[in-house]
């Protein structure tokens, strides 16, 4: 019952004008009804006025109203479909789009923990499900108890004393749905589980398509999605055998019903015994009763043919629910603060940063630990250490993708959580070292954060990027096409023109999160070279690993393990910090030889 709950709880919420339709459809629903409980009748007319009485008459004018029903019954039975079709169209739209809308207003902590391959299963499979089982219930289900009271109705006005055989075949009937329909909801939620999971392993294997040749392991991706898809196999073959069991036990029991009835009026009927006593069961009664008996378990067959579509729509539906209540991490301030335009002055304050698991609760092991630091503005801030030491969540806490679990971030003196992130956010440009690019053309991807930007200041950033002189290289210069995810791009491009793209935007704080690491050194020279000019007077933060990128920097934060272990200058550092030290003679060579030559300069 828990299905026909969640059919009408969406019921209730669905605009006025699908409500509408659904209250036409169902008096469609009444209508066809009646179509089909009044065959039947003149089926017994055919028979025993008109064939058996040899009257010609009778079944021709029965014949004829038989066909009129027919075709009424088929114009309305088209009408109901197609409102039936629209609504549960209209509704997937609207899921869909809402759930999208959803999505993007999530925080990066609860896009972390919900995989993409589940999120787009909600948004694909689930909502088609929905679709085609609110279709299904909204054209048949409501039939059933229509049917089923016309045909028992009929059947005790016309033949009682075979009521009770219909209402022991109706009974039977009904304990065996009962027994059998309630597992399916759940049993389905399994299903759209696995199929999560699936979705997730394909995705990878051909998102990593490369990484899996490049290591020949295509053998062990076969295997790991073939083990994956057997165990889909089995999610759904449970499932599917119940919902299979129903037709062959239904239809076995009309045929035993069929039996008794012929066994008990089939020797009267067969000695004429009619023709003598009046009460006595007519052929054209038997054959309305059979008829009948069939119409009453139609309704019964309904419910157990879209039980389990409500099974199915519940379990998708609560799956898009789970999406639909999920609360974002970052909560937005009642009353936000409007930054106005940023200086650029940032400030940690004893910063402790963990992540959240599955309940939204802090991992006992934080990412940072006590982080102290000031940035003023229109200084160059290079944020060095080595990989997973916390560099990236440091700089991701800055435009408040996550939230600190202890401590507080100010810029320009305010309390970040304070802050209207939606003025905030367009004065902070990111370029990533993982450079997402857009599927379209060059420009369309320089103008994405600044779309009413000059065409001369897109190829003014892209010159600033290093990355003017390979976008005009293309025959369409900077009409031309850029592959889903900038696939027919090298790493480096891809990062310069995201770079490019953050540099358009003309903010006054730019992040940039070891941006430069898949360009060479000369490239990276000139790039930083065209930053100091472009940036002068603003904010700039450099996550790096490289000496090479950070050494120019108005002060350099060296992390590890979550907390800073030195800051200053490099000239301050190289006299004062033995880890920095360590990362200079690692990459540079002995720092008494890197002093000579910058003597001998």
């Amino acid at each position: 019952m828990s299905g026909f709950r969640a059919f009408f709880r969406v019921l209730n919420r669905v605009p006025k004008r699908q409500k509408r339709n659904f209250a036409l459809a169902q008096v469609g629903v009444v209508f066809m009804v009646a179509a089909q409980l009044m065959i039947p009748q003149l089926v017994q007319e055919i028979i025993d006025d008109g064939v058996l009485a040899e009257n010609t008459d009778a079944v021709v004018s029965s014949a004829f109203q038989m066909l009129l029903w027919s075709v009424a019954n088929l114009m309305v039975s088209g009408g109901v479909a197609y409102l039936s079709a629209s609504t549960a169209t209209s509704l997937a739209n609207a899921i869909r789009t809402r759930l999208y809308k959803k999505v993007t207003t999530l925080s990066h902590g609860n896009l972390d923990r919900l995989s993409t391959g589940n999120l787009l299963v909600r948004m694909t499979s689930d909502v088609n499900i929905m679709k085609s089982s609110w279709m299904m219930t909204m054209y048949m289900l409501f039939q059933a108890p229509w049917l089923l009271l016309g045909a028992v109705a009929l059947v005790w006005f016309q033949t009682p004393e075979l009521l009770w055989i219909m209402a022991l075949v109706m009974t039977v009937t009904v304990i065996f749905v009962l027994l059998v329909a309630p597992a399916l909801g759940p049993l389905y939620a399994k299903v759209q589980k696995q199929l999560d999971r699936l979705n997730t392993i394909f995705q990878e294997n051909v998102a990593g398509i490369r990484v899996v040749k490049a290591f020949d392991r295509d053998v062990l991706e076969q295997e790991r999605f073939t083990n994956q898809n057997n165990v889909l196999y089995e999610a759904q073959l449970r499932p599917a055998f119940r919902a299979a069991s129903f037709q062959p036990v239904l239809f076995s029991l009309l045929y035993v019903a069929v039996g008794i009835a012929v066994f008990i009026s089939g020797p009267n009927i067969a000695a004429g015994v009619v023709a003598a006593d009046p009460t006595a069961i007519t052929p054209g009664e038997l054959t309305t009763f059979f008829n009948y008996l069939l119409t009453s378990m139609i309704p019964i067959m309904i419910v157990a043919f879209v039980l389990p579509e409500l099974g199915k729509f519940e379990a998708s539906l609560e799956r898009a629910l789970e999406v639909f209540n999920t609360e974002p991490d970052v909560q937005l301030p009642a009353d936000p603060t409007d930054p106005g335009e940023l200086s650029g002055r940032i400030e940690f304050r004893n910063v402790t940063m963990a992540y959240l698991d599955d309940d939204a609760q802090p991992l006992d092991t934080p990412v940072l630990t006590d982080v102290s630091f000031v940035i003023e503005p229109g200084e160059t801030v290079a944020i060095l250490g080595q990989t997973g030491s916390g560099k990236t969540t440091l700089v991701n806490l800055i435009p408040r993708f996550y939230d600190v679990t202890d401590g507080t971030i100010l810029i320009d003196g305010c309390d970040v959580k304070e802050l209207d992130l939606a003025k905030l956010r367009p004065q902070i440009a990111i370029a990533e070292q993982q450079a997402m690019v857009f599927a379209g053309t060059f420009e369309e991807n320089l103008r994405y954060g600044r779309p009413d930007a000059e065409f001369e200041a897109l190829c003014s950033a892209s010159r600033a990027a290093d990355a003017h002189e390979f976008i005009s290289a293309q025959v369409e210069g900077y009409d031309g096409h850029v592959a889903e995810q900038g696939k027919n791009l090298s790493g480096g491009q891809r990062q310069r023109l995201s770079l490019a793209r953050a540099l358009a935007t003309e903010p006054n704080l730019l992040i940039l999160d070891d941006t430069t690491s898949a360009v060479d050194v000369g490239t990276e020279a000139r790039i930083q070279e065209a930053l100091s000019r472009t940036m002068a007077g603003k904010t700039v933060i450099i996550v790096a690993q490289r000496i090479s990128t950070a050494i120019g920097a108005d002060k350099i934060i060296l992390i590890d393990e979550g907390q800073i272990m030195a800051m200053g200058t490099h000239a301050e550092l190289i006299t004062t910090s033995p880890e920095y030290q360590e990362i200079v003679e690692s990459q540079l060579g002995p720092i008494a030889e890197i002093a000579s030559l910058l003597a001998d300069r």
